[in-house]
């Protein structure tokens, strides 16, 4: 385990997990890996469905049987305080939350579980894989870091030192 995977694993992030479930995804056929899609998609929107009031007002009384027939969430729908979003059982603590640089002039926060994210983290290293990257190499930054508090200044560099 490198010194990355063990500060996120103290930190509630099972990489090894994720690595094992992006195997299993990857080892689907095409027709599978439709099926498994198909049955994921409809299994998020009724978790969120029945556990987020955010998005159960945006649906409406009835959750229906038609992936066309779901509500269409924009930018500017999310761009509220981000504890009006959280599913029950979820809050500042136990996800992983972060924000687009609002380039647009609208920054985006968005919160992900923890299993999402570990899984983001098992694509990218898969990625990386794929064209012969070692995740022990030096890595370039092509976007800032917080100026304005000397927090999110150094844990920015923090994180620059444990993952090269």
């Amino acid at each position: 385990m490198s010194f990355f995977e063990l500060i996120m694993f103290m930190q509630g992030y099972n990489l090894k997990k994720a690595d094992q479930k992006l195997k299993k995804i990857l080892s689907f056929n095409h027709k599978e890996f439709m099926m498994w899609q198909e049955e994921a998609k409809w299994s998020i929107a009724k978790y969120h469905y029945e556990h987020n009031e955010f998005y159960r007002k945006k649906v409406g009384e009835c959750f229906p049987d038609k992936w066309e027939n779901l509500p269409i969430i924009e930018k500017k729908d999310l761009q509220i305080e981000i504890s009006e979003l959280f599913s029950k059982g979820y809050d500042k603590r136990n996800t992983y939350i972060s924000n687009t640089s609002g380039s647009s002039g609208h920054p985006f926060f968005f919160a992900k579980n923890k299993e999402d994210h570990s899984m983001d983290w098992a694509y990218i290293k898969y990625n990386h894989g794929q064209l012969g990257i070692n995740q022990k190499w030096k890595q370039a930054r092509f976007f800032g870091i917080p100026i304005d508090s000397k927090v999110a200044y150094y844990k920015e560099r923090l994180k620059d030192v444990i993952t090269n």
